[in-house]
């Protein structure tokens, strides 16, 4: 009959549905023997009307005691109504308006009752009623009546308050000037009256304000014990997986959701502030919830920093690993070059030339080996958080914490004793003192010793490369022929050389500075990662670049083809003079510099290019999968409406029929994925250069099709079990409404005083007669009672 205010039905769990039966049962007894009072008392107050006013009446203390026990169970009824409102029951209104039917029932009587008996309405015995006691006695029950102090005592006092208030509000009918008052005191009543009732009116808003305080507060508190929850019982070692997607949702997070939580949780601390000045003043109640809510917030904000760092390490981690893989491959393909099978088949020249195009590809091995030296010093030994500690290991706090275990500050270095489990870690003071935190307030800081010892073989493996290549390279020229070189002017009388010579060779050098200075900035360009927060954006700027890079190197082509057209008439002449023999070598290198940038741009664009596709479409796919995440979160409590399954199933078969189409989305990501990764590894091959974004898309895209995937099934599984409710909703509405025809013809067997001893045998008769159908029928009720409990299952 109810369900959790925060949750919606699909998702009560086992102890809301304990709780859930445990209120449906005591609401069906209260209500049941709040009818049989009341309709027991109606039939008493029938018979007494009906008796000559010359006899006494026999039924009032009777009366009495059935309308009184009435009252007790109708305020536990409230009391019940109002958490079947928080739980959000489909049927919560419906539930109200049967406990206020049976209230109003019970108040008609207590009229009846007082008209006959001349009482009030409480049921005392009494000819007259003095108002000022009774005025004053409720006054004072509402002055000393407490606010709190938890949720569930607000739910009760409110409750208890809407009888006490109801029945103030009964008094203005009766409080009428009487022969027996005189005008003064019943002014003076009225007064009272009017301040006892502003009072009420009074008490009953601070209640409310109250309630609707502590329930914004209590929903907080909930949902930042949940994120909490996830940061603590993350794994934030080597093993984590996703982390592309837990960055995302948490920069997404950051960017979106973290100032608009901070404006929420101020306003509940102000809330709570005025509430305790203006209208619950110095309530401990309040102050301890504001208190603790300000306290969880500052616990979420620090693991929040805590959680920064962790995915920081994890990124350094396996950026570290997979750089260190693509060195290890392109040193062990660059070796491969030199083994002797692979060099049988070529010439002494060609072999030359080969290890003079496989130059660059060293040098950038070299860059990247000083690289992953600078990273390893930030790797932090991810596997010590899964493994037990054979010797004192250094633990730093990343973050304040406090919790019932023990507190430490941000930045104390603690020794690690044990982490038996992913959540707390056994730590040693310097104090000696053993004490248990969460370990994802805890970082065990770099070096890492496995990655020291990988830098320790790449340097190996690059020094190898390098001694093997100029081995080679020094027995290759040792066997061919002597290059000429420039003849020595005390033997040889050699003409001057030409005056352009010294500025030729200038502006040769400058041509080939500013090749390499431009592709050194391509290279920054492709090995530097997209910004995630706008890779869109990120990649045009770069493409703009590249297409500027591109102009300058067709500048610095056309300078050099005309230095070239200077240079060959002076190179026909022999012999070569110092100056001129250096321009061969030096016209040679700014070929290759600038074929291997015209190469490396063009692949980068190609690279590029599918990388736009590819962001975009991740761009779009997200916004259609969050929409349709979205629904399904507003797809939550089912209201208590005429057909409400039938219009829940048809907007659920509505969503889903948008969703299927959107498969293409996710097809065409897949294509986008593949074309990238080809681009990359076609740059990957040609030049050993790695694509660092290559990863983080490969990971959304996963997430994004298992988000799609999950989105299918959720609504297949709504579906479902929307169709089983509506089976078990229209068994159960059927067999309510049989009963409800049989108790609505049950024929009228009261005995009037008029009846004779004929009509009197009659009536008692068809009265056996209905008994024995209602005992037939009294497996309905059981019936009734399966199926709801199945509706509530499949609900549930």
């Amino acid at each position: 009959m109810s369900k959790k205010n925060e949750y919606s039905l699909a998702k009560i769990n086992k102890r809301e549905a304990v709780e859930l039966s445990s209120v449906i049962n005591r609401m069906q007894k209260n209500a049941d023997q709040v009818e049989k009072n009341i309709l027991r008392a109606e039939e008493l107050l029938g018979v007494d009307k009906a008796q000559d006013k010359s006899k006494q009446l026999l039924h009032q203390q009777e009366n009495s005691r059935n309308l009184s026990q009435a009252e007790e169970l109708l305020k536990d009824l409230f009391l019940d109504v109002g958490k079947a409102r928080k739980l959000k029951h489909p049927q919560a209104s419906e539930i109200e308006k049967d406990v206020k039917n049976l209230h109003d029932r019970w108040a008609k009587n207590c009229a009846i009752y007082r008209d006959l008996y001349d009482q009030v309405q409480d049921l005392e015995l009494k000819q007259k009623i003095d108002w000022g006691p009774v005025l004053q006695e409720k006054l004072s029950h509402i002055m000393g009546e407490k606010y709190g102090p938890n949720l569930y005592d607000v739910e009760k006092q409110i409750a208890e308050h809407n009888i006490l208030h109801q029945q103030i509000e009964a008094y203005s009918s009766q409080l009428q000037p009487s022969s027996t008052t005189s005008p003064e005191d019943y002014k003076a009543f009225k007064e009272e009256y009017v301040e006892l009732l502003e009072i009420s009116k009074l008490r009953h808003n601070h209640l409310a304000s109250l309630y609707e305080y502590m329930q914004s507060c209590s929903k907080e508190l909930v949902y930042l014990s949940s994120q909490q929850e996830r940061i603590l019982n993350r794994d934030w070692s080597d093993r984590m997986v996703d982390t592309s997607g837990v960055r995302m949702e948490y920069e997404k997070f950051k960017s979106n959701g973290l100032l608009a939580h901070e404006r929420e949780v101020n306003q509940l601390l102000k809330e709570g502030t005025n509430l305790v000045q203006m209208k619950h003043p110095g309530n401990p109640a309040i102050i301890t919830l504001r208190d603790k809510v300000q306290l969880e917030w500052q616990s979420f904000l620090n693991l929040c920093i805590a959680q920064e760092v962790h995915l920081e390490n994890v990124d350094n981690y396996k950026k570290f690993q997979l750089d260190a893989d693509t060195l290890s491959e392109s040193l062990q393909r660059l070796n491969s070059t030199l083994d002797p099978k692979s060099l049988n088949s070529k010439s002494n020249s060609e072999i030359l030339l080969a290890l003079e195009g496989d130059e660059p590809s060293v040098k950038r091995n070299e860059q990247r080996v000083e690289a992953l030296r600078e990273l390893s010093s930030n790797v932090a030994p991810l596997k010590l958080r899964r493994i037990q500690p054979t010797k004192p290991t250094i633990a730093l706090s990343l973050c304040d914490w406090a919790d019932e275990n023990g507190s430490v500050e941000r930045g104390v270095e603690l020794i690690l004793k044990s982490n038996p489990d992913n959540k707390y870690w056994e730590l040693e003071d310097s104090n000696g003192r053993t004490t248990s935190l969460p370990g994802a307030c805890f970082e065990i800081p770099s070096p890492n010793p496995e990655a020291l010892e990988t830098m320790k073989s790449l340097d190996r493996k690059l020094a190898d490369l390098k001694k093997r290549r100029s081995a080679l390279r020094d027995s290759l020229k040792a066997s061919t022929v002597e290059v000429i070189r420039p003849q020595k002017a005390a033997l040889i009388e050699s003409a001057p050389e030409d005056p352009k010579l010294t500025e030729l060779n200038s502006d040769i050098d400058r041509i080939n500075k500013a090749l390499a200075r431009n592709e050194k900035e391509i290279l920054n360009r492709l090995r530097t990662p997209l910004d995630t927060r706008a890779p869109i954006q990120d990649l045009e700027k770069r493409q703009q670049e590249n297409e500027k890079s591109a102009l300058t190197v067709r500048k610095l082509e056309s300078d050099k083809s005309v230095i070239q057209r200077e240079v060959d008439p002076i190179l026909v002449k022999k012999p070569l003079g110092p100056k001129a023999s250096t321009l061969p070598p030096k016209l040679s290198d700014a070929n290759n510099k600038i074929h291997n940038i015209n190469t490396l741009i063009d692949l980068y664009n190609k690279k590029a290019t599918a990388s736009m596709f590819l962001e975009k479409q991740l761009e779009k796919t997200e916004v259609t999968v969050s929409w349709f995440e979205q629904q399904l979160t507003k797809d939550g409590v089912i209201l208590d409406q005429p057909d409400v399954l039938q219009s829940r199933t048809k907007k659920l078969q509505n969503l889903q029929q948008d969703v299927l189409p959107k498969k293409e989305e996710l097809n065409k990501l897949g294509k986008d994925l593949d074309l990238t990764k080809q681009a990359c590894s076609t740059l990957q091959q040609s030049h050993d250069e790695y694509c660092p974004d290559i990863r983080r898309q490969e990971s959304q895209v996963k997430l994004l099709k298992n988000r799609y995937t999950n989105i299918n099934n959720q609504l297949q599984e709504r579906l479902t079990l929307l169709k089983q409710a509506s089976y078990k909703n229209q068994e159960f509405n059927h067999v309510v409404q049989s009963l409800d025809f049989f108790l609505l013809n049950l024929p009228d067997n009261s005995i009037k005083p008029t009846d004779g001893l004929g009509e009197i045998k009659t009536k008692e008769n068809s009265q056996k007669r209905v008994m024995e159908d209602i005992q037939k029928r009294s497996g309905y009720i059981a019936r009734l009672k399966d199926l709801s409990k199945d509706l509530q299952r499949v609900l549930n």
